[in-house]
């Protein structure tokens, strides 16, 4: 007998899905998307920091945070800088720049940044479909800070790079995230507590011990976290009979 079940990507899509939809609490797994390992393995990780810092102008001995975002004021940008903002003064072993890659108003964030004293920390990079993986490889920590985000696939890459990242609650990859073990949550209003893990990740031993784990490499490609391609492949990693869910949710 076919069971039908739902299967939301992360635990804020499952509790807003059975919010609306209580009857069916009891058929809802949560199913975790995945990010294909091979667009990463296949690259230089030196090769990539050299070229990419080299693009946006970023140096070798730059500590590099990452923010990666098609909406800039939704993924936390303007939290991110302030929290930057407040760490300035604080001595660094080595320079703290942030990468933005993405779409939003740049003079916006541009004139945040000039007014937190960071006009010359921050690189704008645009939108980068075609070097992702090399971005990703040539940072060194990442940061999304959204106010509400069903799971955040960028969390995941940048996972898959071996960066551990800061979120915030209100992303669905906090699933994946294990608390000072791959990656910190932390509210996205509370700039102190973000600044305290921007500061903890500038201990370059830390962050390769943290960003080994990957949310452990043995999940990424052993299950959780495999290129979901087809209901095949999900009816083989599942163990449930699964069928067209669009006209049975009413």
């Amino acid at each position: 007998m076919t069971r039908l079940c739902f299967l939301p990507v992360s635990s804020i899509a499952r509790d807003r899905f059975i919010a609306e939809y209580p009857h069916v609490a009891g058929r809802v797994e949560i199913l975790h998307p995945g990010v294909d390992m091979s667009g990463f393995e296949r690259l230089d990780r030196s090769q990539c920091r050299a070229n990419i810092r080299r693009q946006f102008g970023l140096q070798e001995m730059d500590t590099v945070l990452l923010f990666v975002g098609m909406n800039f004021e939704l993924k936390g940008l303007d939290q991110v800088i302030c929290a930057l903002g407040r760490i300035k003064a604080i001595p660094h072993e080595r320079p703290l720049k942030l990468l933005v890659v993405g779409k939003g108003n740049q003079n916006k964030y541009k004139a945040i940044a000039k007014n937190a004293g960071l006009d010359d920390d921050i690189r704008f990079a645009g939108i980068q479909k075609e070097k992702m993986e090399e971005v990703y490889l040539a940072a060194d920590f990442y940061a999304m800070l959204s106010s509400f985000d069903t799971f955040g696939m960028t969390v995941l890459e940048a996972m898959a790079a071996s960066l551990p990242v800061i979120i915030s609650p209100n992303v669905g990859a906090k699933d994946l995230v294990e608390e000072g073990v791959n990656g910190f949550v932390v509210a996205r209003e509370d700039i102190d507590a973000v600044s305290r893990r921007i500061l903890l990740l500038l201990d370059r031993e830390k962050r390769i011990a943290m960003g080994s784990m990957r949310i452990g490499r043995r999940r990424i490609t052993a299950g959780i976290s495999c290129p979901i391609k087809s209901w095949g492949f999900m009816k083989r990693s599942f163990p449930v009979n699964l069928v067209d869910i669009r006209n049975h949710i009413k």
